[in-house]
């Protein structure tokens, strides 16, 4: 996805009903093991002003095939960072 925007939930069933009723306007199957629109994560707990909210990215690109941020409203620039980064390998 080119997610430039998101929604941050405060808990796991905000984020949960909110994820089915953007699938389900979307045409996204509820069916366990299917494609889904986004997997749940949460912000970092070292980023304070949003630390553990549970993040919904709001897919903005025109050309994607779920973009939705016409659907949504109240949410704020995507953050990268937000995510927990990848343990550097191991020296050699």
């Amino acid at each position: 996805m080119g997610c430039a925007k998101a929604k941050l939930y405060v808990t796991e069933s905000g984020f949960d009903n909110a994820l089915t009723a953007l699938e389900e306007v979307l045409g996204i199957p509820h069916v366990d093991g299917t494609l889904r629109y986004c997997g749940k994560a949460q912000v970092r707990s070292d980023h304070p002003e949003h630390a553990n909210k549970y993040i919904l990215p709001i897919e903005t690109a025109t050309g994607e095939r779920w973009k939705c941020d016409h659907l949504v409203s109240g949410e704020i620039d995507y953050d990268g960072d937000w995510h927990a980064r990848d343990p550097d390998p191991p020296p050699e």
